[in-house]
């Protein structure tokens, strides 16, 4: 029996309440960011977020659909750095404003101490968004100031992605 030409492949939908809980808790999503979207869960380790428009085709079976999200496997889900970009400027807590040579040591992968000032929007170690002039950059993790440590912040960005040239991720030459 022959398939109709326009079959498409199903995309099982999951119930988000409880991510999308999390997510407006940590960074104050507003209400409705993620309503266009199906949330699609292919294994244990991932969820991934579909437009709720998207028809993939059943042949060749998908390898993958959607666009990856937030990964399940830690003990706090993180979302992907695609995710953080995408929906990184509509949060609006637990965020971290970099100064350029900041910047610069967050596209190295380096861990490097923060002001006090730039942590006003935070509630708390864990999961932040690291903005240049307010253009998002991707993830990080804070840790609050302790003992007699300043505020730090871990990169997270893209091992495959670093800057490991000795220049400047911003065209300026380096100055440590």
């Amino acid at each position: 029996m022959n398939e109709p030409k326009n079959a498409y492949a199903s995309v099982e939908e999951i119930d988000a309440t409880p991510w999308i809980e999390l997510l407006t808790e940590r960074f104050g999503f507003p209400e409705g960011t993620f309503d266009a979207f199906i949330w699609h869960q292919p294994n244990r380790k991932a969820i991934s977020l579909v437009n709720r428009g998207h028809q993939a085709p059943s042949k060749p079976e998908p390898s993958a659909i959607g666009m990856p999200f937030l990964t399940t496997k830690s003990r706090y889900p993180k979302m992907t750095t695609g995710a953080t970009l995408a929906f990184g400027d509509a949060a609006t807590r637990n965020i971290i404003e970099l100064t350029e040579a900041q910047t610069d040591k967050y596209f190295s992968r380096q861990c490097f101490s923060i002001d006090p000032s730039q942590t006003k929007d935070c509630t708390g170690m864990g999961y932040v968004i690291a903005r240049f002039e307010g253009v998002t950059l991707g993830m990080g993790l804070y840790r609050p100031a302790r003992d007699e440590l300043e505020p730090q912040l871990d990169s997270l960005y893209p091992k495959a992605h670093a800057n490991h040239a000795g220049r400047s991720a911003l065209g300026a030459p380096t100055q440590d």
